[in-house]
């Protein structure tokens, strides 16, 4: 039994003010053989009962996805799909069911040295990554979530269960319908279970800072990255950015010390550490314009830094009362603000200019613009 409809009626972001309606009721099957059952009961009963099916993964999105908006919703959780086991170390792939966390799938896969690509900030499910296709910060590297899934367990509308193709390398007979399903929202069935493609750990991970007086110079920089993630910087795995407004709030709330300019943020990994430290000599050398770079050798001392980045969304949030109560200001309403959040992807030849002037825009209006980029992929928060 759910002790509390209130909290399937919302997820991470501001869509659900005023407050959704609450769901009639919450399932949250254990088996694909009970979605399939509980699909089948609301189709059955959808004009007595005139009810919608919403479904629902780790609830950490900030888009509105998983928020019952209609009258009478049946929320179905995936939360207790949480199967996980190792394909044969030849094949390179897990599978998973879809309620499973992305980090409780990388603690589980650690101990094969292997791990999943896609690396969203928020920890969402398997499921909402896949039905969201969602990215994150190691793109450039290891791609989206479309580009790691090899094959789908879905539920259909009609409460079928079907699977979308053989999880082998190569597979050209029928239709794609495993892309077709990777960011369809729940709207097309129900993602219950999916093999996944998984990387061995690199024993070398390394990285640091570059700061830059101007948003335009670091992704001028960024776009010289991305041209050369091929050849020259096949190391990097991460390259992100906070604008000077990002690195405020993240200092003020995750206690870090940042510089607050315009900072790029770079991971590498290797399992050779000359040339992994040879990367990061051309990517400072290409880095025209730089204030000053800073590494890290140990790759622990990069997860405090990544973990603050992460926090960009919750930064800006907490930030303004957080300054206002420092300086002794009262500052009325509740304790976070509603962020607006957008998500902006352009061509990389047009980032430098759309980034400085979205930032420009900002600034003229009077209104905080506080950037996290996943700079390299012409992506931009």
């Amino acid at each position: 039994v759910i002790a509390s409809l209130s909290m399937y009626a919302k997820d991470k972001s501001q869509f659900h003010e005023p407050p959704a309606h609450l769901p009639i009721f919450v399932v949250a099957p254990n088996t694909i053989q009970g979605v399939a059952d509980v699909i089948r009961a609301c189709r059955k009963h959808q004009k007595t009962l005139g009810c919608v099916v919403v479904v629902r993964g780790a609830g950490t999105g900030v888009e509105g996805g998983a928020v019952p908006y209609q009258k009478r919703a049946v929320v179905l959780s995936t939360r207790n799909l949480n199967e996980i086991s190792i394909c044969d170390a030849a094949d390179n792939a897990a599978v998973v069911g879809a309620g499973v966390l992305k980090n409780e799938l990388n603690k589980y896969l650690k101990k094969y040295n292997v791990f999943f690509g896609p690396d969203p900030s928020s920890n969402p499910s398997i499921g909402g990554m896949i039905s969201t296709s969602g990215s994150g910060m190691s793109t450039l590297r290891y791609g989206t979530t479309r580009e790691n899934v090899l094959a789908l367990t879905v539920v259909t509308p009609a409460g079928d269960i079907i699977e979308t193709r053989r999880p082998t390398r190569k597979n050209a007979t029928g239709y794609n319908l495993t892309h077709l399903y990777i960011g369809g929202e729940g709207t097309l069935g129900v993602v219950c279970r999916a093999v996944v493609r998984v990387r061995p750990i690199l024993p070398i991970r390394c990285g640091g800072l570059l700061t830059f007086p101007t948003v335009a110079l670091a992704c001028q920089t960024a776009v010289q990255v991305s041209q050369l993630a091929d050849t020259d910087l096949t190391a990097i795995v991460r390259c992100e950015m906070l604008n000077e407004e990002g690195v405020k709030c993240t200092n003020e709330v995750f206690g870090t010390t940042l510089d607050v300019v315009p900072t790029m943020f770079v991971e590498l990994q290797g399992s050779d550490v000359s040339r992994v430290e040879e990367q990061w000599r051309t990517l400072v050398r290409i880095a025209k314009g730089s204030l000053k770079q800073t590494y890290a050798g140990d790759g622990d001392k990069l997860d405090e830094l990544w973990d603050a980045r992460r926090g960009c969304y919750i930064a800006a949030s907490k930030y303004r009362k957080l300054v206002a109560d420092k300086e002794g200001v009262p500052r009325a309403g509740p304790p976070i603000d509603n962020v607006l959040l957008t998500d902006v992807c352009v061509p990389l030849s047009e980032l430098a200019d759309v980034v400085d002037a979205t930032e420009t825009d900002f600034k003229v209006a009077n209104v905080p613009c506080v950037m996290c980029c996943h700079i390299s992929d012409g992506n931009f928060h």
